[in-house]
Protein backbone atom coordinates (compact mmCIF):
# COMPACT_ATOMS: atom_id res chain seq x y z
CA UNK A 1 0.00 0.00 0.00
CA UNK A 2 2.03 2.65 -1.39
CA UNK A 3 4.95 1.38 -1.52
CA UNK A 4 4.92 1.22 -5.27
CA UNK A 5 4.56 4.99 -5.67
CA UNK A 6 8.14 5.52 -4.15
CA UNK A 7 11.19 4.22 -6.74
CA UNK A 8 14.18 4.12 -3.93
CA UNK A 9 14.51 0.48 -2.78
CA UNK A 10 14.76 1.91 0.84
CA UNK A 11 12.12 4.48 1.34
CA UNK A 12 10.08 1.31 -0.23
CA UNK A 13 11.22 -0.80 2.45
CA UNK A 14 10.56 1.95 5.15
CA UNK A 15 6.37 2.41 3.68
CA UNK A 16 6.15 -1.42 3.74
CA UNK A 17 7.63 -1.72 7.21
CA UNK A 18 5.45 1.21 8.37
CA UNK A 19 2.52 -0.23 7.11
CA UNK A 20 3.09 -3.63 8.42
CA UNK A 21 3.74 -3.11 11.66
CA UNK A 22 0.85 0.00 12.03
CA UNK A 23 -1.95 -2.87 10.84
CA UNK A 24 -0.23 -5.10 13.75
CA UNK A 25 -0.35 -2.45 16.37
CA UNK A 26 -4.14 -1.49 15.26
CA UNK A 27 -5.28 -5.59 15.93
CA UNK A 28 -3.17 -5.40 19.09
CA UNK A 29 -4.82 -1.94 20.16
CA UNK A 30 -8.14 -2.91 19.78
CA UNK A 31 -7.36 -6.20 21.82
CA UNK A 32 -6.32 -3.71 24.39
CA UNK A 33 -8.93 -1.32 23.84
CA UNK A 34 -11.72 -5.12 24.60
CA UNK A 35 -9.48 -5.52 27.88
CA UNK A 36 -9.65 -2.28 28.92
CA UNK A 37 -13.51 -1.73 27.74
CA UNK A 38 -14.19 -4.62 30.61
CA UNK A 39 -11.76 -3.60 33.01
CA UNK A 40 -14.59 -0.76 34.06
CA UNK A 41 -14.21 3.13 34.53
CA UNK A 42 -10.57 2.67 36.52
CA UNK A 43 -8.87 2.11 32.37
CA UNK A 44 -10.85 5.02 31.04
CA UNK A 45 -7.65 6.62 30.44
CA UNK A 46 -5.76 3.52 28.70
CA UNK A 47 -8.99 2.78 26.77
CA UNK A 48 -8.78 6.39 25.07
CA UNK A 49 -5.31 5.87 25.11
CA UNK A 50 -5.45 2.83 22.59
CA UNK A 51 -8.56 4.19 20.59
CA UNK A 52 -6.67 6.96 19.39
CA UNK A 53 -3.60 5.42 18.87
CA UNK A 54 -5.37 2.54 16.46
CA UNK A 55 -7.03 5.60 14.92
CA UNK A 56 -3.38 7.00 14.33
CA UNK A 57 -2.00 4.10 13.14
CA UNK A 58 -5.27 2.94 10.65
CA UNK A 59 -4.04 6.58 9.34
CA UNK A 60 -0.20 6.25 8.57
CA UNK A 61 -1.64 3.14 6.75
CA UNK A 62 -3.92 5.85 4.62
CA UNK A 63 -1.73 8.38 4.19
CA UNK A 64 1.12 5.80 3.07
CA UNK A 65 -1.68 4.25 0.32
CA UNK A 66 -2.28 8.01 -0.74
CA UNK A 67 1.48 8.89 -1.23
CA UNK A 68 1.74 11.40 1.66
CA UNK A 69 4.74 9.46 3.47
CA UNK A 70 5.53 12.61 5.95
CA UNK A 71 2.40 12.45 7.33
CA UNK A 72 1.85 8.58 7.40
CA UNK A 73 5.22 8.64 9.71
CA UNK A 74 4.02 11.36 11.65
CA UNK A 75 0.55 9.15 12.57
CA UNK A 76 2.69 6.00 12.96
CA UNK A 77 5.50 8.26 15.08
CA UNK A 78 2.80 9.70 17.65
CA UNK A 79 0.82 6.94 18.00
CA UNK A 80 3.24 4.32 18.78
CA UNK A 81 5.02 7.26 21.74
CA UNK A 82 2.05 7.55 22.89
CA UNK A 83 0.88 3.36 23.23
CA UNK A 84 4.36 3.60 24.90
CA UNK A 85 4.26 6.46 27.32
CA UNK A 86 0.87 5.48 28.42
CA UNK A 87 1.47 2.14 29.06
CA UNK A 88 4.66 2.78 31.36
CA UNK A 89 2.38 5.22 33.23
CA UNK A 90 0.09 2.95 33.55
CA UNK A 91 2.19 -0.49 34.68
CA UNK A 92 4.83 1.96 36.01
CA UNK A 93 8.38 1.20 36.92
CA UNK A 94 8.24 -1.99 39.06
CA UNK A 95 7.58 -4.58 36.57
CA UNK A 96 9.91 -2.82 34.02
CA UNK A 97 7.61 -1.61 31.39
CA UNK A 98 9.26 1.76 31.19
CA UNK A 99 12.06 -0.21 29.58
CA UNK A 100 9.88 -0.27 26.47
CA UNK A 101 10.69 3.03 26.34
CA UNK A 102 14.28 2.81 25.18
CA UNK A 103 12.52 1.38 21.97
CA UNK A 104 11.29 4.31 20.44
CA UNK A 105 14.97 5.63 18.87
CA UNK A 106 15.27 2.27 17.28
CA UNK A 107 11.63 2.57 16.04
CA UNK A 108 12.63 6.61 14.94
CA UNK A 109 15.65 5.11 13.26
CA UNK A 110 13.68 2.55 11.53
CA UNK A 111 10.40 4.43 9.65
CA UNK A 112 12.41 7.90 9.30
CA UNK A 113 15.12 8.14 6.21
CA UNK A 114 18.69 8.26 7.22
CA UNK A 115 18.97 11.98 5.43
CA UNK A 116 16.92 13.40 8.38
CA UNK A 117 19.42 12.70 10.92
CA UNK A 118 18.62 15.61 13.12
CA UNK A 119 15.10 14.40 12.81
CA UNK A 120 16.17 11.15 14.42
CA UNK A 121 18.58 12.60 17.11
CA UNK A 122 15.69 14.40 18.04
CA UNK A 123 13.09 11.76 18.51
CA UNK A 124 16.23 9.87 20.51
CA UNK A 125 16.35 12.55 22.69
CA UNK A 126 12.60 12.98 23.40
CA UNK A 127 12.81 8.86 24.17
CA UNK A 128 15.22 9.37 26.58
CA UNK A 129 13.63 12.43 27.92
CA UNK A 130 10.58 10.60 28.55
CA UNK A 131 12.65 7.14 30.36
CA UNK A 132 14.99 9.15 32.51
CA UNK A 133 11.10 11.02 33.59
CA UNK A 134 9.83 7.81 34.78
CA UNK A 135 12.70 6.80 36.53
CA UNK A 136 13.60 10.17 38.76
CA UNK A 137 9.32 9.90 39.14
CA UNK A 138 10.04 6.43 41.05
CA UNK A 139 12.60 7.88 43.16
CA UNK A 140 11.44 10.84 44.07
CA UNK A 141 7.94 9.95 45.25
CA UNK A 142 8.02 6.00 45.77
CA UNK A 143 5.27 5.70 43.62
CA UNK A 144 6.25 4.06 40.04
CA UNK A 145 2.93 4.51 38.59
CA UNK A 146 1.22 8.12 37.03
CA UNK A 147 -2.43 6.49 37.56
CA UNK A 148 -3.12 4.97 40.25
CA UNK A 149 -2.02 5.95 43.80
CA UNK A 150 -2.18 4.40 47.16
CA UNK A 151 -5.80 3.69 48.46
CA UNK A 152 -7.69 4.42 45.19
CA UNK A 153 -9.70 1.69 43.56
CA UNK A 154 -7.02 1.58 40.91
CA UNK A 155 -4.44 0.40 42.94
CA UNK A 156 -6.91 -2.31 44.86
CA UNK A 157 -7.25 -3.47 41.10
CA UNK A 158 -3.79 -3.47 40.41
CA UNK A 159 -2.93 -5.37 43.31
CA UNK A 160 -5.54 -8.29 42.68
CA UNK A 161 -4.90 -8.46 38.97
CA UNK A 162 -1.18 -8.38 38.64
CA UNK A 163 2.02 -8.43 40.82
CA UNK A 164 1.68 -6.85 44.58
CA UNK A 165 4.16 -4.52 44.01
CA UNK A 166 2.50 -2.73 41.27
CA UNK A 167 0.97 -0.14 43.58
Amino acid sequence: MGASLVSEPDARRRIQLTNEVAMIAVAMDFTFAVGYGLGGSEFRWPLVAVLVAASLFSSAILANRAGRFGVGIVCFLVAAYAILVSHAALMGLRIGFHYYLLAGAPLAAMVVDGKNRNVQLLLAFLNMLAFLACARRCQWTGSCTFLCTRGSRTASRFRRLSAPSVC
